[in-house]
């Protein structure tokens, strides 16, 4: 991945460098919006229904109660939708790099978080609509983690991005460990589940549902994706930031040099912009400069070291796997 330096840290999707999954935008003949998503594992008092979206549009609001889902709830979208036959058609998210999301805790507690959100991306290469691991036919599903956190103030829409490289076998149907990655046919992606578990239930909830989450344009993207401001690196440097190793998922170290001494503040920031991390902050003499972080702690996805400095700001990507 090469060095970008960036003259501001702007990141926003860009609809054609991507592969829709679902954009929960489909509606039948009378015009009722058509969902291809159904509870799997969740037993009565879970549901999902439309709720407006990131930009106006339609998205999908799921409610979840621990105490009726027997400690476990998901919910997946297929090419055939909740049972079949095949309504839709394996979409091809073959050369893509990212799996992404707008997601929003609409009604998660901080008592209850971080919360586990487990993603399942399923193989359908015979286009028949249905997960047949459990047959043994040969396909196949991969997963992923996220962590579900609940940021001060009302909840808002936020773009998740996962590296697909952070998905790893899970369901193998030829005898083989679990995480013995044999690989998975991104050409023809059948299935989507997003499943909770450990689920605790609490008496006290009212309403019923302990939780909601809210999901929209669920997609595959490539680092065409994310659209930068992208500027002449400040004269305050004489070799922009870079990252190694990248991607990662345990410690990083972030190196730049400095033509002159100056004020320096390192900051990682997420899609949205947001600081998860300040690796440094203060006087910096001239020179290389070297900052070491773990991302064991950060959410699997697409990150930003931006490094400010008295006469401007250069940045560099840095993606973390699980």
């Amino acid at each position: 991945m090469g060095l970008i330096a960036l003259a501001c840290m702007v990141l926003a999707p860009s609809a054609s460098a991507q592969v829709s999954f679902d954009d929960f935008e489909t509606v039948n003949g009378d015009g009722v919006p058509v969902y291809s998503f159904g509870f799997s594992g969740a037993g009565a008092g879970s549901g999902f229904g439309p709720t407006p979206g990131f930009d106006g549009n339609t998205a999908l609001n799921i409610g979840i109660n621990p105490g009726a889902g027997g400690g476990f709830a998901g919910v997946g979208s297929g090419v055939g939708g909740p049972g079949g036959p095949a309504a839709f058609t394996p979409v091809d998210a073959s050369g893509q790099e990212y799996f992404t999301f707008y997601f929003r805790p609409t009604s998660v507690r901080a008592t209850d978080t971080p919360l586990l959100m487990e993603i399942y991306l399923q193989e359908d290469p015979d286009g028949d609509g249905f997960d047949d691991a459990a047959t043994g036919d040969g396909e196949d599903q991969f997963r992923a983690n996220y962590r579900v956190t609940v940021p001060a103030g009302a909840p808002e829409w936020q773009l998740v991005a996962i590296p697909l490289a952070s998905f790893t076998d899970f369901n193998p149907t030829d005898g083989r460990p679990v995480g013995d990655n044999d690989g998975f046919d991104f050409a023809a992606v059948g299935n989507v589940v997003f499943a909770f578990g450990n689920l605790q239930a609490n008496p006290d909830a009212n309403p019923p549902q302990d939780f909601a989450l809210s999901f929209d344009d669920i997609a595959f993207a490539g680092e065409a994706m994310f659209s930068t401001s992208i500027g002449e690196t400040p004269s305050t440097f004489t070799t922009a930031p870079s990252a190694f190793p990248n991607p990662a998922s345990g410690a990083v170290t972030v190196t730049f040099d400095l033509a002159e001494a100056s004020d320096v503040t390192v900051d990682v920031v997420d899609l949205l912009g947001r600081t998860v991390a300040t690796l440094a902050k203060g006087p910096q003499a001239a020179g290389e400069v070297r900052l070491g972080v773990q991302t064991a702690a950060f959410a699997p996805g697409l990150y930003i070291v931006r490094v400010q400095t008295e006469t401007g700001v250069a940045s560099t990507r840095l993606t973390v796997t699980r």
